[in-house]
């Protein structure tokens, strides 16, 4: 009987937007996508400290997309498949060389839709946020009043270990800048499907939200949430009981001049509170305030502040409390933006950054401060571009003096692009130093990285020709225990279009690249070489 009564939920709003269906089946289109992706790699030295696998590895996907209009201005409906298959592990689910990543087909016109198969779905914040594979649907019954209905399942019952259901609903009242709305959304985990290794037992989970959306004369909107959500962790154990608890989110954002905004935010999430595959922190609560502000048309301002901590209630497994405070600020300088010549586009950025983290408890096992510092000055000119960068950072721990450190980090880069022989020129170069020092033992880490590359293309013959070099070198204090070690890396990739209509597209990729990995005075060298040929299709 439940069963059917979430079907008839799920059709519901399908039925009180009926259409005669009178097909027409003479528009639409199929398009097709196939990219064949062969490579071998090989490792010679330390195999154990690459990530790649060895030898001959392939990876072809195929996705479709279908497209019809079924009743001219009426109905419509579109289909997607996306089919992967492959012997790389770093391509595979669970060691599986055949995946059928995503598939779906979809009913809709102006007022109504229904989707079958893969689908993600946000009703809200606390509600739901996740990905199905099941049906959803949703209507326009009214111009204030819109309805959404789903059912699904977790997709891979084998991977996960267990079979979980959801079902749910949102019903949305609208009238001018104000929507109302109320969620209901259930989830089970179904018993028989639990083994001894599933990583759940027989979960049980209800989550009821209401949410307010509210926008008055193009300056203010707020937006308003709660949610109050009901969950067991086992229904197989009767001394497991149901615990239920809220979670609250309020902001607002008001527009005082064309250039000054103001938000806030208050969020509260209550220990023993279970969203249905939502996304909030659990066991919170947060202010935050911003600030944005353009007091010339050269300059911005962003000020940004949040204060939060846990243990909000006695419900909390925290044994202490825990207090954090960030503060940003950001600045964005055009000094010539007014200007019609190649000062323009000169620009530099400054951003800083504070957070300080604490625990109640006396004395403190938590009190840390870190603070980031960046600063960039950039310009680009009809066939140059450069960027100067610059970040300091420090982080104090008046709990553990060995572990404080500052950070210096210079960065330069260049860019040049021209045409030349029938060809487009474009080269880059990139130089960055980063610097760290520990305060009390004056340990010093050093790493520096150099890159540059070229790219020509040709449009005649609608080819690209990719080729860049890398070298990485980290200097490391012998007090650490880390070895010194260079990386040198040299890439090249070519690509070439061998047709193109509107009907069909056809695109050939050869690539190649080599990393030498040394370590001073260990054993850990290794080489890594890597070529590839694709084929990308689309017809």
């Amino acid at each position: 009987m439940r069963k059917c009564g979430k079907f008839l939920l799920f059709f519901l709003p399908f039925l009180l937007c009926r259409t005669a269906f009178a097909f027409d089946w003479k528009t639409g289109k199929m398009n097709f996508t196939f990219t064949s992706d062969v490579y071998y790699q090989d490792v010679v030295g330390m195999e154990e400290s690459s990530l790649l696998h060895e030898g001959w590895n392939y990876l072809e996907e195929l996705q479709g997309d279908f497209t019809q209009q079924l009743i001219k201005g009426k109905l419509n409906v579109d289909a997607h498949f996306h089919i992967r298959t492959s012997n790389d592990p770093q391509h595979q689910i669970a060691e599986r060389d055949f995946m059928f990543v995503e598939g779906y087909a979809r009913l809709y016109n102006d007022a109504f839709e229904i989707w079958g198969g893969d689908y993600a779905e946000n009703y809200t914040s606390y509600t739901l946020s996740t990905s199905l594979l099941g049906l959803k649907s949703s209507c326009q019954i009214k111009d204030w009043l819109k309805v959404y209905v789903l059912w699904g399942r977790n997709r891979d019952e084998e991977l996960d270990g267990y079979v979980r259901y959801t079902a749910g609903g949102r019903v949305e009242l609208i009238h001018k800048g104000i929507t109302l709305g109320t969620t209901v959304v259930y989830s089970d985990v179904d018993r028989d499907s639990l083994k001894e290794d599933s990583p759940i037992g027989d979960e049980l989970n209800y989550v009821f939200g209401a949410d307010l959306h509210l926008s008055l004369w193009d300056r203010l909107k707020i937006d308003g949430e709660f949610a109050r959500s009901i969950y067991n962790e086992d229904q197989r154990d009767e001394s497991v009981d149901d615990i239920y608890d809220s979670a609250y989110l309020l902001s607002a954002e008001l527009i005082l001049r064309s250039n000054l905004t103001l938000k806030g935010e208050f969020e509260r999430v209550e220990p023993w509170f279970r969203s249905v595959h939502g996304s909030p922190s659990s066991d919170m609560q947060r202010y935050k305030g911003e600030i944005q502000y353009l007091p010339l048309d050269e300059l911005g301002l962003f000020l940004l502040y949040e204060f939060s901590y846990d243990k909000v209630s006695h419900h909390s497994e925290m044994e202490n409390r825990t207090y954090m405070e960030m503060t940003s600020f950001n600045a964005d300088l055009k000094p010539f933006i007014k200007r019609q010549d190649i000062w323009n586009t000169l620009g530099f950025t400054f951003q800083a950054d504070y957070t300080k983290t604490y625990s109640d408890d006396s004395p403190r096992t938590l009190d840390t401060e870190d603070l980031r510092l960046s600063t960039t000055a950039s310009q680009s000119f009809s066939f140059w571009n450069y960027s100067v960068g610059y970040s300091y950072s420090r982080t104090w721990d008046h709990v553990d003096e060995t572990t404080e450190y500052f950070t210096h980090s210079p960065s330069f880069s260049l860019g040049f692009n021209y045409n030349w022989l029938a060809l487009s020129w474009n080269w880059n170069f990139g130089f960055s130093f980063t610097r760290k020092e520990t305060v009390l033992m004056h340990i010093v880490d050093r790493s520096y990285r150099g890159e540059g590359g070229l790219g020509l293309s040709y449009d005649k013959t609608r080819s690209n020709l990719n080729m860049n070099v890398t070298a990485e070198y980290c200097d490391n204090s012998s007090l650490t225990g880390a070895p010194d070690n260079f990386r040198w890396t040299y890439s090249a990739m070519f690509d070439q279009v061998i047709k193109e209509t509107e009907s069909l597209s056809i695109i050939l990729s050869l690539s190649a690249s080599y990393s030498d990995y040394d370590e001073y005075d260990s054993d850990g060298d290794y080489e890594e070489t890597i070529y590839h040929i694709k084929l990308n299709m689309r017809f």
